[in-house]
């Protein structure tokens, strides 16, 4: 129906639903973020204290691939 989550987002927000539509715009956000970080060998993930691998934040990587850019 949709041929990406920015065009879901918009169609959300025609409908009144504005919290349901920032959750999918960031999403969209976030998964470009995370395909800029792969092209610029920004890594994307972490080793938490516990030994589990967790997901780095999207400031996080959104500040290590400007840097990287420069």
């Amino acid at each position: 129906m949709f041929e990406n989550l920015i065009e879901m987002a918009e169609h959300l927000m025609e409908e009144g639903y504005k919290d349901a539509a920032a959750v999918i715009a960031g999403a969209s956000l976030e998964s470009h973020l995370r395909q800029l970080s792969n092209k610029y060998g920004v890594p994307v993930e972490y080793t938490a204290k516990d030994g589990s691998t967790k997901k780095k934040k999207a400031e996080s990587l959104n500040q290590r691939v400007r840097k990287e850019r420069l």
